[in-house]
């Protein structure tokens, strides 16, 4: 549900598993199938998930930056829910930050 791609992919490198390109397997995938567009998995799951996996794999510096930006990000996004009135996305974004 958002970002176990990233941290399977970085959990292998680690392990010194090549990860690599085949251009010639092509996978389709369905936007929106699981999720349909619900704020739980838009906002909240990616979000959560995202600052998780990059705390996870990050050195000092790295979680220093990534703070930096994902703070910034966060707030932007709070105010355009609040702007528009888009309180289920804000509820979820909000709720993302405490779990």
């Amino acid at each position: 549900t958002y970002w176990e791609d990233v941290d399977f992919s970085l959990r292998a490198r680690q392990k010194g598993v090549w990860l690599g390109v085949t251009p010639e397997v092509v996978l389709k995938h369905g936007v929106g199938k699981t999720c349909h567009k619900s704020p739980l998995y838009t906002v909240f799951y990616f979000h959560r998930n995202r600052r998780k996996v990059v705390w996870l794999h990050s050195s000092i510096m790295g979680k220093i930056l990534f703070s930096a930006v994902y703070g910034a990000s966060t707030l932007g996004k709070s105010f355009k829910f609040l702007k528009n009135k888009d309180i289920p996305r804000l509820k979820w974004l909000l709720r993302s930050l405490i779990s």
